[in-house]
C-alpha cells in the first residue's frame, strides 16, 4: 500500500504540524450525496466539535466517501429520475470541503483512509470514528458494532433511537458510543425537488453557493418545459414603447456609471457609503455585467488598473450568472468566493442573488422580468 496515496495534500500539511504521540480522531461517513447538501457538512462540524470537546484528541479530521454508479443509478432509477455521476458528485464534494482542510474527500474505503493516514504518519495514534444518521443505526442496529461511533440525530427520529438505546444498554457516555445533536432534516430528494421547482430560495438554504452554481447550470434536475412555458406566460408582456423606454434607461445609466468611474471622487463622495452595504459580507450574489463580456477576471488588489500582476490568473475568471459569496467589502469592491477561487470584483459587476432560470432566455430577464419559478418572497416582483 503507498503511504502517500489519496491523502489530500491539505491533510498532510494538517497533521504533519502534530507532535509525537498526539492522538487524532478520523470520522468518516459513506453516502449517495446527490448532490451533497450542507447537512452532510454540518454533520462532520457537529462530530469534531463534540469529539475536541471529549479532550480525548488533538485534532480531528474528516473524509466523506462516496457510493458507486451502480448503486446510486438503481436508486435513482426506481425514482424515474437520473443520477449525477459519480466523478461529478466527487466535485460537488470537494467543493463544499474547499475551504475547510481538515474535511476532504475520500476516494477509498473508510478504513483504508484510515489505514493509510497510520502508515504514513506512524507517530501518532488514530482513532476511527464511524459516523451515521439515526435512521441507519436504528434501522440497522449499529450499536452492536466494536466501532467507535457517531450518530447524528434528525427531527421525528430522535427519541425513537434514544428508547433503543436505552432498551439496549448501550452506555453513550464512555465515549464509545456518540449520540450528537439533532440537526435539521435536509435530503438529496428535497434538493432535487427544489431544482425541479427552480425554487432558488429554498436551495440557498440547502447546498454551498458553488455546489448550488454547478446543480443549476451543469446538473440533471431542471425545471421541465412546461414550466418554463408557464413562467414566461405568467409574466406581463410590454409594450414595444415600453421596451424601448426601459432600454433607453439602461444606455443611459451605463452612460452615467462610466462618467462617473472616470471622474476623480471628492471627499463628499469618498464620506458615502458604497452602493452595497456591508450587510451584503456573507451573502450570495451573481455576477451579471451590462456590456458584452461574458464575465470577469477575479483581482489580486482592489484596484481600476489592468495588467498581469492585478489579476490573480488568466483561468480565474467567473462568467456571467455564476453564483458568489461575498466574503469582505473594499471601496467600490468585494473579495468574493467562487468556484474558481477567490479574489476581487468590481461591485458593479454583482448584484443581489435573483437567479436567472436556465430555461429563460437572458435577453428576457435583462428587460427586467427576472425571477425563480416560485416567485418565492425574496424573488416575487423583483425586477433588475
Amino acid at each position: 500500500m503507498s503511504a502517500n496515496l489519496d491523502i489530500p495534500s491539505t491533510v498532510v500539511t494538517l497533521v504533519q504540524s502534530l507532535d509525537r504521540g498526539n492522538a487524532v480522531a478520523v470520522v468518516t461517513m459513506t453516502g449517495t450525496c446527490c448532490p451533497v447538501t450542507l447537512a452532510h457538512i454540518q454533520a462532520f462540524f457537529e462530530a469534531r466539535k463534540l469529539l475536541l470537546k471529549t479532550g480525548q484528541y488533538d485534532e480531528v479530521l474528516g473524509g466523506l466517501s462516496l457510493n458507486g454508479d451502480f448503486h446510486v443509478q438503481k436508486k435513482l432509477q426506481e425514482k424515474g429520475l437520473a443520477s449525477i455521476p459519480k466523478t461529478d458528485r466527487q466535485h460537488l464534494v470537494e467543493l463544499s470541503c474547499q475551504d475547510h482542510p481538515w474535511l476532504n474527500y475520500n476516494s477509498t474505503r473508510e478504513y483504508e483512509y484510515v489505514a493509510k493516514l497510520k502508515e504514513r504518519f506512524p507517530h501518532l495514534t488514530f482513532v476511527h470514528v464511524r459516523m451515521n444518521g439515526a435512521d441507519d443505526v436504528l434501522k440497522y442496529s449499529k450499536w452492536t458494532s466494536p466501532d467507535t461511533q457517531i450518530v447524528m440525530c434528525r427531527p421525528g427520529i430522535t427519541q425513537d433511537l434514544l428508547q433503543a438505546l436505552k432498551k439496549a444498554k448501550v452506555d453513550v457516555s464512555n465515549g464509545k458510543f456518540i449520540v450528537g445533536p439533532e440537526l435539521r432534516d435536509i435530503s438529496s430528494t428535497e434538493v432535487r425537488d427544489a431544482l425541479v421547482k427552480g425554487e432558488v430560495c429554498r436551495l440557498q438554504e440547502m447546498l454551498h453557493p458553488a455546489v448550488l452554481d454547478w446543480c443549476w447550470h451543469d446538473g440533471p434536475y431542471r425545471p421541465p418545459t412546461h414550466l418554463a412555458t408557464a413562467l414566461k406566460a405568467a409574466v406581463t408582456t410590454p409594450s414595444a414603447g415600453a421596451v424601448e423606454e426601459k432600454e433607453d434607461k439602461m444606455r443611459k445609466e451605463d452612460e452615467d456609471e462610466k462618467k462617473e468611474s472616470m471622474e476623480k471622487p471628492t471627499q463628499e463622495s469618498m464620506e458615502k457609503p458604497t452602493h452595497q452595504s456591508t450587510s451584503m459580507i456573507g451573502a450570495m450574489m451573481v455576477v451579471w455585467r451590462k456590456d458584452d463580456s461574458n464575465g470577469t477576471m477575479l483581482r489580486k488588489i482592489p484596484t481600476h488598473e489592468r495588467g498581469a500582476e492585478v489579476f490573480v490568473s488568466n483561468t480565474a475568471v467567473v462568467h456571467n450568472n455564476s453564483i458568489v459569496t461575498v466574503v469582505r467589502d473594499e471601496d467600490s469592491f468585494y473579495w468574493i468566493r467562487a468556484g474558481q477561487g477567490e479574489g476581487y470584483i468590481k461591485k458593479e459587476y454583482l448584484r443581489p442573488h435573483f437567479v436567472v432560470p436556465p430555461t429563460v432566455p437572458l435577453e428576457n430577464s435583462r428587460n427586467g422580468w427576472r425571477r425563480c419559478f416560485t416567485r418565492c418572497f425574496s424573488c416575487r416582483g423583483s425586477e433588475d
